[in-house]
């Protein structure tokens, strides 16, 4: 993998299916984002799931030790 993580410096992940399940994280979702913030990526989350903030998505990244900040957070509500 390491050709086509090279090949990139933004990344767009949708959040639950792709990095938790509910209130679980998928096993080598952290380790991923940590390399690729080591290798100096911008990420993006982005979820078509309008109930909730940024703030409260933030919430949760923190709750299962992902590092994100909300300006790199994206909901489908967001305006």
């Amino acid at each position: 993998y390491e050709k086509l993580l090279s090949s990139y410096d933004t990344w767009l992940f949708d959040c639950d299916g792709v990095l938790w399940h509910g209130d679980r994280l998928i096993e080598g979702a952290l380790e991923v984002l940590s390399y690729l913030r080591s290798q100096n990526n911008s990420i993006i989350f982005v979820t078509n799931n309008a109930t909730k903030s940024r703030k409260s998505y933030k919430g949760k990244f923190d709750k299962l030790g992902v590092q994100a900040h909300v300006d790199e957070i994206f909901g489908s509500a967001y305006t």
